[in-house]
């Protein structure tokens, strides 16, 4: 296991390649002869295990770099040797062969269904394939599994076995010719020297594993033999070879030892024998860098065991096994493409002649053969696949050496060693010819015209493929390609060469498919090269052979492969022609069958490469995406464990859920390269659909709904019952906990950014409360736990469904008490769940008590997060009750787990090793579990210094000390933490997650704060972090959100850096600390500097125009600052100079228009300056003056209701104003300043409204007067003419107030007012009679009108004697004015009498 999966540590670490050497060197003389364990045991489990650990010591220095064990090569050459032969003698056959042939002749073990006889050759129907490994696999006991699992701990198989390498531009044909090949580089530098090969897994049968291993140990020991003992072994191999092969030898005339060898016993089956052999034969040349090792070195025939293996290689090729032979020919192949020099050709030449021989039927030596013809066609058939593996090898070594020698060799040279090493290709197709060329005289049997067609494919392929420049010679291949392909389609296949059949019926029904793959292959080829009359013949031909072949899955996947290339074709194709393909593709993608998962990871291929394809309107890639991934969900295996627990089962067999796997992540990768899922995939969201699809369809339209994404109501409504039905989904009575946390999170997702839109039938109120009782519903299904059965997946839908808890009181979607109640009772804490803890770092097992830590994290974040909203929202009064009341019993301790989940959190996001109070190790966490402690952390941290700072005074002395540590510990970290996440933000402040950072830094401010307004003197100590923590806040929030950076050591205006929408929480807690700060206790000289330093800057980039007024964001700050400033003036320390500055700041900015929360800061501002020491009674005086010469009415009557005397020496001025008839503007601001003083002045102080009455009274009249009846020549006279005979209705009416409450010439001030009444009801008229007069305002009599029956009311006496001293007209007005206010103003006339209404009380029984 550590040469298999760390084999990188042995160039890492010091010595660890030859400690390891040297461990298996002292290892493996126990085992061999002499040894202590060379017997083996008689019980059957002990020598399972026993083989397994033989297997392991070969495996290992298989695993090892090749000649890093010289001392023991021998050793290990002789003991692999010996086990190949035991397996031999006992009939157990390797599992090697799979591994070692090249995939792109797979297609010659297909199958018709009723003909298969193995694993593999149905395409990978599911049934099919799974009886086959019933029926001929090896039996493995549970002894057996259980060594190979603890010997090699991982028998997983990664996505490294499905590459997106094309083969011949078709990546459905790379797909499956690289399937099951590890294209990962060598682990280590040592391990590339040479052609070392990766070891397969292990099998789980002992008895399999210890001859794969056997095999590989040979193999990778056998080149550093001599030749006298490689050839010594190669006739051991040829000892081994089974009697009946041996007797066919001798009839082919083979020179060799085979020809010597007696049958001895009982015939036995020769499977085992030969594909051991083979397998010998095969990883020895693929092991041997034979191409390299003779480079540029005559070596005639080779040493003397190559021609001993060619020799072997040519007896194997009549095997009846179609692996066997494809070995034996690739062996052949690797053998013949040996010489780099044209002296060097012999054995090639070798290879050549006597692969002529036995095409012609005729032994190796030319003389005639007298055998079966079954041997004779399969050996004819093993003869033309070499030709083509000869190519191919070639083809493989010539790209290599360029690749290796790209930048040392020169062109010429290349070009010339090309031409040197040039395989006679013409030749070779010649000879294959005669064996599919459907006008020969002899007609050749239906297998080797197989094998002949695939290897004049490859042939073609490998020496036309991707040329620039076409010869003639190639434009001559391509028509008889053509050629080839037709003549057998029509004369080989169909009905018309069915006479010609005679005695062939069985071979040519076995092997149909794998004909007619070979045929589609050649098409598929040939695509790109050919004109568009011959494209549309064999699309023509592809569908007649999907649809005669009833989809069987090799032709499908062929015929995918095929169209793959056509659709990249479509330019140069007529639109009928391409009409009717696109129908065909459709038909062959949504007709795949669904018991092969290679036909639907094809279709899935097929269906992304059509999508490129505007054309290919009718291919519905969405849906059949989506319909693929419901087959791959249908073909997972429920019980692929319980079946081969006890088979030796196929390494493709056992790649079949790490296969699924891969399908499916490839598929739901393809639907995440979509576009507007919520759109597309809302057809796949209802419960007639499979669970795993729906669970996917939500989890993809989850990942893309944003903020920034827009839905209707529609959408919003039905994906909202989609979530909600999916959070309370069951399958036969059991819960669907993946399919209800992805609902739950698409849930949640909908809430956050939806939950904010109002109903449109009624806008006061949400659209979600239309589904609330659903919304209720799954949140309550979500927070509730089945007894006794609770798991991971549970606990994190419990988790989920705390954070839609905390969303539903954000949005206030929960508006009712009791419902939140319900909500919030799963997540309360009971007393005995928060028990008291000591502050104990090496003691962490208090806090595993619960059912999951998970689930206790949860509740503990949750509360915090909800306890905080009661600061931020208003929440219910019967919501924060009970919150209290939960809290309240066990508030201490729940403050310490809060903490407790801080601390974790803290040193999870610094990655620190050791225990943590919830978890014993860091690796026991997944990063799921990881995330939730570090996004818990902020909240928790924030709730437990709130707590323990709330309850520290009120616990007892026992506790009080433990309590304070805690509380010392969680105001360092949130001090620390803020200081860490504002640098991150400060340095990286477009980070994608400064979001988050932001929200923890709330958390940590209202920590902080919470310290700060405690006064605790034990809190003393953190006066240092509270100043750099102020010089944080002003300079890395506040300041950014207000635009203003440092430029010069002095904050000026710039371009904002912080997103005011998504910042304006954390810059309002910023504010609010400020503002705490400035009324605790933590106060210094360096923290009052760095206190008016943050304060007064945003005021001063304010009053130099840098920051503008206006929005409700820039607003709240400067009130804030400015709060902050009065406090700061209240005190004895207060500086003149900032008073000053103050001063003027407020004077300045009252004249602006200003919210009324910032006025009131304002003008308080200004009440205090005023008040101070500093400011004398003359400076109050001339200011007051200077505000009446400025027209600032606002300030002046502010200064005068502060000092009376700055009133008196104000009052002249404003007379003069009042009496100028210029200006209306300044009519109106003069009267309401007045007014506004009459209106704070205590009138029980009558001197004082008295004096001002005397002074501004008469102007004040005559104003009224002039206004009222328009006698005034004023520009705009008329634009303010209610509004100023409102201000003075108002004086006068204060001014009677006074009066009345003090008793003095009541009758002689309503008598001269009384006069001013009349006539402006003579002139203006009333509602009910409307005056003639020009620019008569009803309005204005009416106010006049309202005012006598004011004065009638409070003062009837004097009323009674003004009255009486009018003239009679004036009294008939006065008295007609008070009757009409009185009545309502009704209009007389003819009025219907009212019909008596039935009073039902009034009867008695």
């Amino acid at each position: 296991a550590f040469l298999e999966h760390c084999s990188e540590l042995l160039l890492v670490l010091p010595d660890a390649l030859s400690k390891t050497t040297i461990m298996l060197e002292q290892i493996l003389p126990l085992f061999m002869q002499g040894g202590r364990l060379f017997s083996p045991p008689l019980n059957r489990s002990i020598a399972s295990r026993y083989n397994s650990v033989k297997a392991s010591i070969m495996e290992a220095f298989a695993w090892l770099p090749p000649g890093s064990f010289p001392m023991v090569a021998n050793e290990v050459f002789s003991f692999a040797l010996r086990h190949v032969q035991s397996a031999t003698e006992s009939e157990v056959m390797c599992s090697l062969l799979p591994s070692l042939v090249n995939n792109e002749d797979k297609v010659l073990d297909a199958k018709s269904i009723c003909r298969a006889q193995r694993y593999g050759q149905v395409g990978g129907i599911r049934d099919i394939d799974n009886n086959y490994i019933v029926l001929k696999s090896e039996v493995a006991h549970y002894g057996e599994r259980e060594s190979v699992m603890h010997f090699q701990s991982a028998r997983s198989f990664t996505a490294n076995c499905r590459t997106q390498n094309e083969l011949w531009g078709s990546k459905i044909l790379g797909l499956f010719s690289f399937d099951g090949i590890d294209l990962n580089p060598p682990p280590t530098a040592l391990h590339e020297v040479g052609t070392w090969r990766k070891p397969v897994t292990s099998s789980c049968s002992s008895k399999v594993r210890l001859v794969d291993a056997a095999v590989q140990a040979f193999s990778a020991t056998f080149g550093l033999k001599d030749g006298k003992e490689q050839q010594q072994a190669m006739i051991l191999l040829e000892q081994m070879v089974p009697p009946l092969l041996a007797q066919l030898a001798r009839n082919m005339g083979v020179n060799s030892s085979l020809s010597e060898v007696e049958r001895r016993g009982k015939a036995k089956d020769e499977i085992a024998a030969v594909a051991n052999i083979t397998a010998v034969l095969l990883a020895c040349l693929k092991a041997l860098p034979l191409h390299e090792a003779t480079h540029d070195i005559p070596i005639g025939l080779g040493p003397p065991w190559m021609n001993k293996a060619k020799d072997l290689l040519l007896t194997l090729l009549p095997s009846a096994s179609n692996i066997v032979r494809r070995a034996a020919a690739e062996g052949l192949a690797l053998l013949a493409t040996l010489g780099v020099t044209e002296d060097a050709h012999t054995l090639q030449s070798s290879v050549l002649h006597s692969l002529d021989e036995v095409m012609q039927g005729n032994k190796p030596d030319g003389k005639p053969r007298a055998i079966p013809v079954e041997p004779v066609s399969a050996a004819r058939a093993g003869s033309l696949l070499t030709l083509g593996c000869i190519q191919r090898t070639a083809h493989n070594i010539k790209m290599m050496h360029k690749a290796r020698s790209k930048g040392r060799s020169s062109t010429s040279e290349i070009v010339a060693a090309a031409q040197r090493d040039a395989l006679p290709t013409m030749q070779m197709m010649t000879r294959i010819l005669p064996s599919i060329a459907c006008h020969a005289i002899i007609r050749d049997a239906f297998v080797p015209r197989t094998y002949g067609l695939h290897a004049f494919n490859i042939l073609l392929a490998y020496s036309t493929h991707q040329k620039e420049e076409w010869t003639v010679e190639d434009k001559h291949l391509l028509k008889k390609t053509i050629e080839i392909v037709e003549d057998n389609f029509l004369s080989c296949w169909t009905a018309v060469s069915a006479d010609m059949d005679g005695g062939q019926e069985p071979e040519k029904l076995g092997a149909e498919i794998s004909f007619l793959s070979v045929i589609l292959r050649m098409m598929t080829l040939s695509i790109p090269y050919i004109d568009s009359p011959t494209l549309s013949r064999f699309t023509q031909i592809a569908s007649m052979l999907r649809e005669e072949c009833f989809d069987h899955p090799v032709i499908l996947l062929e015929t995918m492969a095929f169209f793959e290339l056509y659709i990249k074709q479509s330019k140069r194709i007529d639109a009928i022609c391409l009409k009717s393909t696109n129908r065909e593709i459709s038909k062959m993608i949504l007709s795949s069958p669904t018991h092969s998962l290679r036909c639907v990871e094809a279709s899935a291929i097929l269906t992304l490469c059509s999508t490129q394809v505007t054309s290919w309107s009718e291919v519905t890639d969405y849906s059949t995406l989506f319909a693929l991934l419901d087959s791959t969900i249908r073909l997972r295996p429920c019980v692929i464990e319980s079946l081969f627990r006890h088979l030796a089962a196929p390494r493709e067999a056992d790649k079949f859920q790490c296969q699924i796997t891969w399908v499916e992540n490839s598929i739901i990768n393809s639907l995440i390269g979509q576009k507007n899922h919520f759109l597309k995939s809302r057809q796949f969201i209802g419960n007639q659909m499979r669970w795993q699809v729906r669970a996917i369809a939500l989890a993809l339209i989850s990942n893309e709904i944003t903020s920034k994404v827009t839905l209707s109501l529609e959408i919003i409504s039905e994906l909202l019952s989609a979530a909600c039905g999916a959070v309370i989904a069951t399958c036969e009575s059991h819960e669907i906990r993946s399919l209800q946390e992805v609902g739950a999170q698409l849930l949640l997702v909908l809430i956050k950014h939806f939950g904010h839109l109002s109903d449109p039938a009624d806008p006061d109120c949400l659209f979600m409360d239309q589904c609330s009782s659903q919304i209720f519903s799954s949140v309550k299904h979500s927070l509730t736990l089945p007894g006794g059965n609770e798991n991971e997946r549970a606990y994190r839908l419990f988790h989920v469904g705390c954070n839609i808890l905390e969303e539903l009181l954000k949005k206030q979607i929960i508006s009712e008490a009791g419902t939140f109640k319900r909500l919030m009772r799963p997540i309360t804490l009971a007393p005995d769940e928060v028990e008291f803890v000591n502050l104990d770092f090496d003691s962490t097992k208090n806090f595993f008590r619960g059912k999951s830590i998970l689930l206790h994290i949860a509740k503990l974040t949750s509360i915090s997060r909800i306890v905080e909203l009661i600061e931020s929202n208003n929440l219910s009064p019967k919501v924060v009750s009970f919150l209290t009341e939960k809290n309240e019993c066990c508030k201490a301790n729940l403050a310490i787990h809060c903490a407790a989940v801080a601390i974790d959190g803290w040193r999870l996001s610094k990655d620190l090793t050791g225990p943590g109070f919830f978890y014993g190790n860091i690796l026991d966490l997944d990063n799921e579990m990881r995330n939730i402690i570090v996004n818990g952390g902020p909240p928790c941290l924030c709730n437990a210094t709130v707590f323990l700072t709330e309850v520290i005074a009120n616990v007892d002395d026992n506790r009080r000390k433990a309590y304070e540590q805690w509380l010392k510990i969680s105001s360092t970290l949130a001090i620390a933490s803020f200081h860490d996440t504002i640098k991150i933000i400060i340095d990286e402040r477009n980070d994608s997650k400064s979001c988050n950072l932001r929200d923890s830094m709330i958390y940590y401010l209202r920590a902080i704060r919470a310290v700060v307004s405690s006064n605790l003197g034990i809190l003393q100590n953190f006066v240092g972090g509270v100043e750099e923590v102020i010089s944080l806040v002003a300079s890395g929030i506040i300041f950014p959100a207000m635009g203003l950076v440092q430029l010069q050591g002095n904050f000026k205006k710039s371009k904002k850096n912080l997103n005011i929408n998504t910042n304006e929480n954390l810059v309002m807690e910023a504010c609010k600390f400020m503002e705490v700060v400035v009324i605790s206790n933590f106060h210094s000289n360096e923290i009052e500097s760095k206190l008016l330093f943050s304060l007064l800057t945003p005021l001063n980039a304010l009053q130099r125009g840098d920051v503008k007024l206006g929005m409700p964001f820039e607003d709240k700050v400067i009130n804030s600052m400015l709060k902050s400033v009065n406090f700061l003036l209240t005190k004895d320390t207060a500086k003149s100079s900032l008073v000053n500055a103050i001063l003027h700041f407020s004077i300045e900015f009252l004249l602006k228009e200003l919210t009324d929360e910032l006025r009131n800061t304002v003008e308080t501002a200004l009440r205090i300056c005023l008040s101070h020491k500093s400011i004398t009674s003359g400076m109050q005086q001339s200011i007051a003056e200077m505000m009446v010469k400025q027209g600032n009415w606002k300030v002046w009557s502010i200064i005068v209701t502060c000092d009376s005397a700055a009133l008196l020496r104000s009052l002249p001025l404003v007379r003069n104003t009042i009496n100028c008839i210029h200006s209306s503007v300044q009519h109106v601001g003069a009267l309401s300043a007045v007014q506004i003083v009459l209106q704070k002045m205590d009138v029980t102080k009558g001197p004082t409204v008295g004096i001002v009455m005397k002074a501004v009274g008469g102007s004040c009249l005559g104003l009224f007067k002039g206004y009222a009846n328009n006698t005034l020549s004023i520009k705009s006279a008329e634009t303010h003419r209610t509004l100023i005979c409102t201000y003075v209705m108002k004086i006068i009416m204060i001014s009677f107030q006074h009066a009345l409450k003090s008793q003095k010439h009541i009758t002689s001030y309503l008598s001269i007012v009384f006069e001013v009444f009349i006539d402006v009801l003579q002139y203006n008229g009333l509602p009910n009679q409307a005056s003639s007069q020009i620019g008569a305002n009803p309005v204005l009599g009416r106010l006049a009108a309202q005012a006598i029956v004011h004065v009638a009311r409070n003062s009837p006496d004097s009323f009674k004697q003004v009255v009486g001293g009018l003239d009679t007209h004036s009294r008939a007005l006065l008295e007609f004015a008070f009757r009409a206010e009185t009545s309502g103003y009704t209009i007389l006339g003819n009025v219907a009498p009212q019909k008596k209404k039935l009073n039902l009380k009034s009867f008695k029984r």
